[in-house]
């Protein structure tokens, strides 16, 4: 296996571990961290087909300059939102769904608008994970 692929499966380990923690404090952290990860991503993505940015209320101060390359927006898209589904998925955890705000129902069908006619035909990738993540989201 590939260094960079060894990588990326032990820090989506340490996501996931993360996002499964009982201490409401930290998990709330970690989400906002989180989303305002992907927001900065999305941005970027929504910026390079001239498009408004998404979302301004979950914009994260740590992110504010960071600029991605499309590349690297699609990835970290993918990779947070393949994180968010520990989440979900977590059997009992209503802390994850109803303490985190915005729920990632709504922060996925709602606020982010990533839901989007263009990021579909521009980054189908991105698009699958969503109605992936939401999906599984629902079905848990």
């Amino acid at each position: 296996m590939n260094s960079f692929f060894k990588v990326v499966a032990v820090a989506h380990a340490v996501y996931q571990a993360v996002l499964g923690l009982k201490n409401i404090p930290v998990l709330e952290t970690a989400y906002k961290l989180i989303l305002g990860e992907m927001t900065c991503a999305l941005n970027n993505l929504l910026r390079s087909l001239q498009l408004p940015d998404a979302c301004s209320e979950i914009k994260h101060e740590a992110f504010k300059n960071h600029v991605f390359n499309v590349d690297n927006a699609k990835f970290v898209v993918i990779f947070d939102l393949s994180a968010l589904t520990t989440i979900g998925n977590a059997k009992n955890s209503l802390i994850g769904m109803w303490a985190l705000s915005p729920t990632v129902f709504a922060l996925l069908s709602k606020n982010l608008m990533i839901v989007h006619g263009d990021l579909a035909v521009h980054f189908p990738a991105i698009q699958y994970a969503v109605l992936y993540t939401l999906y599984s989201h629902c079905t848990r």
